[in-house]
């Protein structure tokens, strides 16, 4: 376990709980431990973290060799991490992302995948990846829609 070979004597866990958000449920683990113990590694920290189950599954190695192997696009902007990083005031929260957005000249690249297992069944897969999908679509949405108000305002003059 990383915080074992990071030297964690003492830490706590909260969880599995559920968040749910306005489209999708997730389930969330929280880690607490004092920061004084890799104040001085928290990007390799980070690092080793990354992928994590949810991402790529395990055990780690032969999963993201089997990724590697067969997947025939590449990940891209698909997860890492988000938080501040600031160790030195109140603390740090780091949060695995799982879903993002590229945002090129005229085009949106959304980045949102499904946990395949054996028991997994491929309709209700598509449909969770579709609902996943929902919050970036909504923000998409929403910018097209103040675009297109700016637009309107910028031509009454």
């Amino acid at each position: 376990m990383l915080i074992i070979r990071f030297g964690f004597s003492t830490y706590q866990t909260k969880g599995p709980q559920d968040l749910e958000t306005a489209t999708v449920a997730h389930l969330k683990t929280s880690f607490f431990f004092s920061g004084d113990q890799i104040q001085d590694r928290l990007g390799e920290f980070v690092e080793q973290l990354c992928p994590t189950p949810a991402v790529c599954g395990l055990p780690k190695v032969a999963a993201a060799r089997f990724i590697q192997d067969f997947e025939p696009h590449d990940r891209r902007y698909y997860t890492g991490f988000l938080g501040p990083w600031r160790l030195g005031q109140s603390g740090t929260d780091v949060y695995v992302n799982l879903r993002s957005m590229e945002i090129e000249d005229n085009q949106y690249v959304l980045y949102i995948g499904g946990g395949i297992t054996a028991r997994s069944n491929p309709e209700q897969e598509w449909e969770e990846t579709t609902q996943k999908s929902r919050t970036l679509l909504n923000a998409i949405e929403a910018l097209q829609g103040q675009e297109t108000r700016d637009w309107k305002q910028e031509t009454r003059g």
